[in-house]
């Protein structure tokens, strides 16, 4: 008998990290994309269309509540469930505890970078302070959403009641990561993360990141000597409260002024797939005439494939640029918490003079050995072996979770 995996998706990037475990499996496999907590036309347009292109079948979970995914798992019946998100709506937990009462085993395969401690990010996470800071930067977020359209006043009071409700009772994290069956977990440093957040250790399986795999055995990069393409990788600052619009402004604006100077082509943005709007840096662009290109869903892969050079401040996304072995810098002018130190092979600046010598350096020459070795060293901490084979991990781990090899 065929055995049967749900995928649970609801942003592009997930999509694409999961598009090369669903391919090995779907030969002896049912294999079902399921799209969840997609709260807008666009939304679920944007996530159909991206799981149409890998050929696989796809479900919509169109009552977003728990009997809504107790009704999806009665008619599939999964062996399994594949998640990318900790619980960070009610959808995850419905899943979670429907599929325990049907003896579904449930992987997280996280996608992102993780830091030691959310206290380094929100402070210290006990007492009054903390919480009305934790619960002005929600009001904030679901306002900005609401206002935006990406969220119903419905939606908005039941995702805001299980975010309070689940945010302010934990201790150690603002995100739990303990009560799936099996972690797949990116490298050796998110399963030093995941033990200190109350993950077994016996969860925890290293896997790499499958999106990675691409990149494996590609030709050496090498920069376009006569005007370099370089790309921005943004982050929900102003989303999640750490930025206002007017730093937010100024910041692309001060990046692009520092790439026209050097660059023959137009600066390429990509943003947050899920937490900023294309709009805003839309508004930007219009306001001042720049020449940018700005991309929500475009697949990072095509994007990083075209570009020589890459600048973010902490977005994972930066990890996705060193695997492809491409230089990135850290543009921080703000002073915020960055996973990325110069120890980890990458470029940092400041200010925006700091910023121009980088590129300036780079387009000269970017044959730092020194920086290209500790690149490595931070990419496999961080993501295991570049050796095109996580999703077969992960593979080996879903066969694993459900009896083994069976034949069909």
């Amino acid at each position: 008998m065929r055995r049967s995996v749900l995928f649970l998706v609801d942003n592009v990037p997930a999509i694409e990290m999961l598009t090369p475990v669903a391919a090995k499996l779907a030969d002896s496999w049912d294999v079902f994309f399921v799209g969840y907590g997609l709260r807008t036309k666009q939304d679920r347009m944007t996530i159909q269309d991206c799981v149409q292109k890998t050929a696989m079948r796809y479900l919509l979970l169109r009552k977003q509540s728990r009997k809504g995914a107790a009704e999806l798992l009665g008619l599939v019946e999964p062996s399994i469930l594949v998640l990318t998100r900790e619980e960070t709506t009610p959808v995850e937990p419905w899943f979670l505890e429907e599929g325990k009462a049907r003896g579904i085993p449930s992987l997280l395969v996280p996608h992102g970078i993780m830091i030691q401690s959310s206290r380094q990010v929100w402070g210290d996470n006990k007492g009054g302070l903390y919480r009305l800071r934790h619960l002005r930067r929600l009001s904030g977020q679901g306002y900005r959403k609401l206002r935006s359209g990406r969220i119903s006043p419905k939606q908005l009071v039941q995702i805001g009641i299980f975010r309070v409700m689940s945010d302010l009772k934990k201790k150690e994290s603002l995100s739990r990561f303990d009560r799936y069956s099996m972690v797949a977990a990116y490298g050796d440093m998110m399963r030093e993360v995941l033990i200190n957040r109350g993950v077994s250790p016996k969860s925890i399986t290293v896997t790499g990141n499958p999106k990675f795999d691409s990149y494996y055995a590609r030709p050496e990069h090498g920069l376009t000597r006569a005007g370099s393409r370089i790309l921005l990788l943004t982050n929900y600052f102003v989303e999640f409260g750490l930025w206002t619009t007017k730093q937010r402004e100024a910041f692309i604006l001060n990046i692009c002024s520092v790439v026209s100077a050097l660059s023959q082509y137009p600066l390429q943005v990509s943003i947050h797939p899920v937490l900023e709007d294309i709009r805003d840096y839309e508004h930007i662009i219009r306001k001042y005439g720049l020449p940018v290109e700005v991309f929500q869903h475009k697949p990072l892969p095509e994007l990083i494939d075209d570009c020589d050079i890459a600048i973010t401040i902490s977005s994972s996304s930066g990890l996705e640029v060193m695997a492809a072995e491409k230089p990135l810098i850290i543009y921080n002018p703000y002073g915020d918490l960055t996973v990325y130190t110069e120890g980890s092979g990458v470029l940092s600046a400041r200010n925006g003079t700091e910023l121009f010598m980088r590129l300036l350096d780079l387009t000269k020459d970017d044959a730092d050995m020194g920086r290209r070795v500790a690149a490595k060293a931070f990419v496999y901490e961080q993501a295991y072996l570049q050796d095109g084979r996580a999703a077969e991990r992960i593979v080996a781990l879903i066969e694993e979770m459900t009896g083994g090899n069976q034949k069909c």
